[in-house]
């Protein structure tokens, strides 16, 4: 009995990311490079804080999502496609700890926006559309059904020749999985400077 119990804890412990938030939340994120590794911090109030970390080692780009339970997904970028070329064309396959595929971001070729990107759940639905705004220090991501609907905001505060924050409003977090979401903050923020130049 007393196995079981422990086997339920830890379960618990390494599911506790896995769920959908219930309620509207909002965070923070901001890069910080290190020697070896860039990690993204998450800082929060209402929602579990955390950070996405990406090796400098991996051929494929790999965003590591841990919260304080340890590692809870991966964004895998994927290697032959233009995204190797174009950030805007980037496509991500996104995986839980068991190495189950539980969503996907796909950078798309033809758009008349800055870049679009289209969000996918574990059944291969979209789920959400993100534009980047056209002054490039925005995003918005939109219900597939309607594009006047927000689903989430994300919202860079341009310092000038400093390392920006940005805020990340999730109005409607029951349609878009939060890992999903933190990886993708990750990926934007990450490649912000080809998006607009911070000089």
């Amino acid at each position: 009995m007393k196995n079981i119990i422990l086997c339920a804890l830890m379960l618990m412990g390494s599911v506790n990311a896995a769920t959908h938030e219930k309620l509207p939340y909002h965070f923070k994120i901001q890069k910080k490079e290190y020697r070896y590794s860039t990690y993204f911090e998450i800082d929060s109030e209402d929602t579990y804080r955390g950070a996405v970390k990406k090796s400098r080692f991996r051929v494929r780009s790999h965003y590591d999502l841990s919260d304080s339970n340890g590692w809870q997904a991966t964004g895998i970028c994927r290697l032959l496609t233009l995204g190797a070329f174009y950030t805007w064309a980037t496509e991500i396959d996104v995986y839980n700890t068991e190495g189950t595929w539980i969503g996907m971001i796909d950078g798309q070729v033809m758009t008349t926006a800055a870049a679009r990107f289209s969000l996918y759940n574990e059944d291969s639905e979209l789920v959400g559309i993100a534009f980047l705004d056209k002054n490039c220090q925005g995003v918005t991501i939109s219900s597939p059904d309607n594009d006047a609907y927000t689903i989430a905001r994300f919202d860079r505060i341009y310092v000038l020749d400093k390392v920006d924050d940005w805020e990340i409003s999730v109005f409607d977090p029951e349609q878009i999985d939060d890992r999903l979401i933190r990886i993708f903050a990750a990926f934007i923020i990450d490649h912000q400077g080809e998006f607009k130049a911070d000089h």
